[in-house]
């Protein structure tokens, strides 16, 4: 029954995809006869491929004896929603902005579809071929040297876009490093935490405060972790930042057990916090930033247009939104990649990015409910960071887009428009699904 349930949940996930699909076909069906000229089903040909990618996908999570039938129906739904957006952007800019604009929209949605493949072949492979997780931890240092010089790379050979040293080029393809940083950290905090275990819980003292043992057995942790965030502050990210100070210090409270840990973590963030301003950069995007949260409308036709029309467009949504395809999001800077939860609120409203809000934690809650159904230690740490990698990252970027915090550069997972995000998120999904198979198999047979 499960493998039923499992399918059955894909499908009913895709029934709303066409629906929405179609939706949005209909909005704008002047333009797709345009575009799609006499093959009109090739409008539909994104949510078809992704419906047989993510059955294939549960089949294989079954065969594999999977207990886990909801992941990949959230993902899905996540994936799907998010191209359909994208798509319903490109028609709008047709409509609303230009041509060229709309042709930009277009081939960005091409892009993230050609790149879900991509991510999905390395799902499978990460699925079919990683038969021991634990050799995670016996390359530790690797990983974390990996994580260095990736960043190294990025300072002396990145791309300059924006005021933002970000992307690295090899060859025909650019990537964001800082995307893969998350996952390797993840790997090294968890794999260190896992081999240093005993250590570290004798380290504490009488009342678990720090003691030189402390010093001696977190320091590499902690000096990767610096060495990290020097490199961040270099490239002038504050998203990555506040991500992966997130990473850390959650991943400490879980796998230490230390309280003393989280509190420093906590008051150095705060320290940082504080200094942002100061410190601020070469083109003073830090500040820039801080001060536009602090006044969505300080400039409201200069540097606070973006965030100044996104809360526009959130409070124009109301309670049920103005329609898949009525609302004018399009006409937002970056409205694909930074505010692409703005679209969407203007589009259905309060119920449905109260809706999306529910279906991210959904999805979230997944790898901690894998994480508490395996007895490995190094197990439940990598599920439990990638968790909170989701967490951390869906909650900084909605929040940013509701002024709750400052506006930040990163993806909504699966939902923006971005290659190196969504085959990064992939990858984390397929090496999570690896993880609960093997540990639940390991559980079975103890």
């Amino acid at each position: 029954m499960k493998k039923l349930k499992g399918i059955s949940l894909i499908l009913f996930v895709n029934i709303i995809i066409f629906f929405c699909y179609a939706v949005v076909y209909k909005t704008y069906y002047s333009i797709w006869q345009i575009k799609f000229a006499q093959e009109p089903f090739m409008f539909f040909a994104a949510p078809m491929i992704l419906f047989v990618a993510f059955l294939v996908a549960q089949v294989i999570m079954n065969f594999k004896g999977s207990a886990e039938i909801i992941l990949m129906p959230l993902v899905n739904l996540l994936v799907g929603m998010g191209q359909m957006f994208l798509i319903r952007l490109a028609g709008g800019s047709y409509l609303n902005v230009s041509e060229s604009a709309g042709d930009i929209r277009f081939a960005q949605y091409n892009t993230q579809l050609f790149s879900f493949l991509v991510a999905y072949v390395i799902f499978l492979l990460i699925i079919l071929l990683l038969k021991d997780y634990k050799m995670l931890a016996r390359y530790k240092y690797i990983v974390a040297s990996c994580a260095v010089l990736l960043l190294l790379c990025t300072t002396i050979f990145g791309a300059d876009i924006n005021g933002q040293t970000l992307s690295l080029r090899v060859g025909p393809v650019a990537f964001q490093p800082h995307e893969l940083i998350k996952v390797l950290l993840v790997i090294f905090v968890a794999s260190y935490l896992y081999d240093k275990e005993d250590f570290i819980a004798a380290a504490a003292g009488k009342l678990g405060f720090l003691t030189k043992m402390d010093f001696r057995y977190m320091g590499p942790l902690v000096a990767l972790w610096i060495l990290i965030m020097l490199f961040i502050f270099k490239h002038d990210d504050l998203g990555a930042a506040m991500l992966l100070f997130g990473i850390f210090v959650a991943m400490l409270y879980i796998g230490a057990n230390r309280w003393i840990y989280t509190f420093i973590g906590i008051f150095l963030a705060s320290i940082a916090v504080s200094m942002a301003p100061l410190m601020g950069s070469k083109n003073g995007r830090i500040g820039t930033r801080i001060s536009m949260w602090l006044d969505p409308f300080i400039d409201p036709l200069g540097k606070s247009y973006q965030i100044s029309q996104a809360l526009i467009a959130v409070g124009a949504g109301r309670v049920f939104g103005a329609g898949i395809g009525n609302g004018y999001p399009e006409r937002i800077p970056q409205i694909h990649t930074d505010m692409i939860y703005t679209a969407f609120s203007e589009d259905l409203g309060l119920v449905g990015m109260t809706a999306l809000m529910l279906i991210f934690i959904a999805f979230i809650s997944r790898f901690f409910f894998m994480s508490i159904h395996i007895n490995d230690k190094l197990g439940k740490l990598l599920l439990s960071g990638i968790g909170i990698v989701f967490a951390l990252q869906t909650a900084v970027i909605i929040c940013g887009n509701l002024a709750l915090i400052p506006l930040t550069g990163i993806t909504l997972p699966f939902f923006s428009y971005g290659g190196t995000s969504i085959v990064v998120n992939m990858l984390m999904i397929g090496l999570a699904c690896s993880i609960f198979i093997q540990g639940t198999k390991e559980y079975e047979n103890n």
